[in-house]
């Protein structure tokens, strides 16, 4: 306790955060914001936390670079409930829009580790699963980057299972939207 102890939890998740223990930056700027909610640096607080829990746990994971769509999405589902909360209780922080930008980044993993499934299913020739992971990006991840890798897997695996009037369907909105995941002859690069 003291003048200097809610600078000092500051400091001490700081470094924390520099010192590649993500868990313990999240737990201290979780304790922070428990025992200082008027501090003025609240926010950094809440902006730590979200960047704490995107970084996740696995010091194993982090050693072999893997991208983080491959791997369990849990910590990014916190990460973004965490900007969320920054981005609501303090929309004038100097964090905010930082806190934007990685809500876009992690929304594009989720959708991304979508087809990372479908695509492991369509390699199992489990062609129903990986329509229902294709379709799933295509409902709740409307503006990511995945969309048009998600319509040439529900053109693909529909091909597949002999339904080829939704395959056509997803093939022209491809056609329409985005021709460059169609081949000279018109059909879709996962065929080839």
């Amino acid at each position: 306790t003291g003048q200097y102890a809610e600078q000092a939890l500051l400091d001490v998740m700081y470094a924390q955060y520099e010192n590649g223990t993500f868990e313990l930056a999240a737990a201290s700027a979780e304790q922070f914001i428990r025992l200082y909610p008027s501090n003025p640096q609240i926010s950094y607080a809440y902006y730590v936390r979200g960047v704490a829990n995107m970084e996740g746990s696995s010091d194993g994971l982090r050693l072999f670079k893997l991208n983080q769509a491959e791997r369990d999405t849990a910590y990014l589902r916190i990460a973004f409930a965490n900007f969320q909360e920054l981005i609501n209780k303090y929309p004038n922080s100097p964090y905010s829009p930082d806190a934007a930008q990685r809500m876009v980044f992690i929304y594009n993993q989720f959708a991304e580790s979508e087809l990372t499934a479908a695509n492991w299913y369509i390699e199992r020739e489990a062609y129903v699963a990986a329509v229902n992971r294709a379709k799933w990006v295509v409902q709740y991840y409307p503006l990511s980057d995945s969309v048009p890798e998600a319509l040439a897997m529900l053109t693909y695996s529909h091909k597949q299972l002999g339904i080829t009037d939704l395959a056509q369907e997803y093939q022209t909105l491809l056609r329409i939207n985005y021709p460059n995941w169609l081949t000279d002859d018109g059909r879709v690069k996962l065929d080839t």
